[in-house]
């Protein structure tokens, strides 16, 4: 079992037993600088480059023992698949190694030229050593406590939440750790981010009772409240925080140098609070350049990353006799995933916030303008997510509960709408168009978001510069309520066809805070966005 490459997140899904746990063994392994237990051994590929095979001296007598001859100097070693097998015996095997005058199979390598064969074991010695060394791993397991405990011992935290209590004793009491301002700087706030507004503390304490010592979070509303009556999602958090916040500064440790394997962190945890932490962990590993193992059978963490740059999703199986690993790559992988998680419909409900545009384009424009508007602070497929009604099905659409039976009921997609269309408006005296009118005023009764645009289409938003850039020709200053495709036509000629998807991928790299706010439009998403993050109980 495996996967081809490392992010940022890797995010390990499956079902009990199916060895995703093994597979978090495997890497710790493969990072760790200790021997490998006995019979265990872990497999690494690399397609060695020449840029890899020029790390390797020229002079033959720099190589190990100065055996290797100059007939079968390094650098006749050139591109191919390799494979570092790392076991308690130290070994070296490998599929096919390909030479510039030569291709031998493995079962003959070795015989033909011993030598070759231990130089290949060198470049791979020297391709790997600074990919699995020097990395710290701090893992969090599915089975967890925060208790009471004697200040006696290590006090760095373990896997399973021993060591918890001990190590804030150590920070706050005594005087050679004495790092208070960890907790009450880093840790606290990180927790109100994620726990409130439900939960806000104000201060962390500790009590002894006998030879026990017992952390005390305080709120101030609810007074001090032992751990030991804390709910275990606070204690997940509590102990997520502690590894990412306090311990890699209390023992001079680089977030980057850290691996962190956390097990199935969404147990006891509301979904909203769920979102919020795995959003934290997001951030937290695109700021310190960190890597994060997470196992999980959370529907909600597999939707926040499946179409996320920082991270894959690995999808292990296990078939009786052998475990496997995928990674998922495609949408059908995707629905095989949520099949064999037991993810349904009923289970996910429905997304939180639905922005419901005309076409693709629409969507493509305003998922541009949010991340501007915001500093990419929401995300589409976490923060909201759209959906494409096209322009004559607007008409079938409603969302009044009350005509369910004659047209298509949209409240049953989502609870919070945002409705956005063209008014088709060809003046400032003309009517918008009359079924947008009549949505918006049904998505404005249900407490959602309504917005028409103020001009023609949502490409009368776009600055005109930027449009005739675009069509690589020159244009006017256009009216709200011009038609910009027409109006290209007109410049270029009928028989040069600009569409919708050409013209939105070419301007949309080119827009920016500077340039985009017309007419009324930065109000809009003003009020989108206030939208947006109030139904995510978020605070932009």
């Amino acid at each position: 079992m495996g996967f081809d490459r490392i992010r940022p997140i890797n995010i390990i899904v499956g079902r009990n037993n199916s060895g995703k746990s093994t597979l978090l063994d495997a890497c710790r392994i493969a990072f760790s600088a200790d021997p490998h237990p006995d019979g265990v051994a872990i497999t690494l590929s690399k397609i060695v480059s020449n840029k890899d095979v020029e790390t390797i001296p020229d002079d033959p007598r720099e190589f190990r023992d100065g055996s290797l001859s100059s007939r079968r100097c390094p650098k006749r070693f050139c591109q191919g698949k390799v494979q570092d097998a790392f076991m308690t015996a130290e070994q070296v095997s490998f599929d096919q190694y390909k030479f510039l005058d030569f291709q031998t199979p493995l079962d003959e390598l070795a015989k033909v030229d011993r030598m070759v064969f231990e130089f290949a074991g060198s470049v791979l010695s020297r391709t790997f050593a600074p990919l699995f060394t020097g990395w710290r791993w701090n893992a969090i397991s599915s089975e967890r406590n925060v208790v009471p405990e004697t200040i006696e011992g290590h006090w760095i935290p373990q896997p399973n939440g021993s060591g918890m209590t001990r190590c804030v004793e150590n920070l706050m009491n005594r005087a050679e750790a004495n790092r208070v301002d960890l907790i009450e700087t880093r840790l606290i706030p990180a927790m109100n981010s994620i726990l409130g507004p439900d939960n806000v503390y104000e201060r962390i304490t500790l009590r002894r009772n006998g030879n026990l010592w017992e952390m005390y979070l305080e709120e101030k509303t609810k007074g001090s409240i032992p751990i030991s009556a804390t709910g275990s999602g606070v204690k997940t958090v509590l102990q997520v925080l502690m590894n990412l916040t306090v311990l890699p500064e209390a023992i001079n440790v680089s977030p980057s140098d850290c691996i962190f394997a956390f097990e199935e962190l969404e147990n006891n945890l509301h979904p909203a609070t769920v979102r919020r932490l795995f959003s934290y962990l997001r951030s937290y590993s695109e700021k310190k350049n960190c890597h994060f193992f997470i196992t999980t059978h959370s529907h909600i963490v597999i939707d926040m990353f499946s179409n996320d740059e920082l991270a894959q999703i690995l999808h292990v199986t296990h078939d009786g006799q052998f475990a496997s690993v995928r990674t998922l790559e495609s949408h059908s992988h995707a629905m095989d995933t949520l099949d064999d998680l037991d993810v349904r419909a009923s289970d996910l409900l429905q997304t939180n916030v639905v922005v419901w545009v005309e076409g693709p384009t629409d969507a493509m424009y305003f998922e541009r303008w949010i991340d501007l508007h915001t500093d990419c602070k929401l995300r589409r497929g976490v923060d909201y997510q759209c959906v494409t009604y096209g322009g004559s099905v607007g008409s079938h659409l409603t969302f009044n509960l009350d005509l369910q039976e004659k047209l298509i009921e949209a409240t049953r997609i989502c609870r919070h709408s945002i409705f956005i269309a063209d008014s088709n408006r060809s003046s400032a005296k003309a009517d918008a168009d009359k079924h947008a009118i009549r949505i918006a005023e049904e998505v404005d009764r249900i407490g959602g978001f309504s917005w028409i645009t103020v001009g023609r289409e949502i490409e009368n938003y776009l600055p005109v510069e930027l449009v005739a850039n675009a069509a690589n020709t020159s244009l006017e200053k256009l009216s709200r309520y011009a038609d910009i495709y027409k109006a290209i036509r007109a410049v270029r000629g009928n028989k040069t066809e600009m569409s919708k998807i050409v013209l939105a991928n070419r301007v949309i790299p080119q827009l920016a805070k500077e340039n985009m706010y017309l007419d009324d439009l930065k109000e809009r998403l003003t009020e989108v966005c206030k939208s947006i993050g109030q139904w995510n109980q978020r605070t932009l």
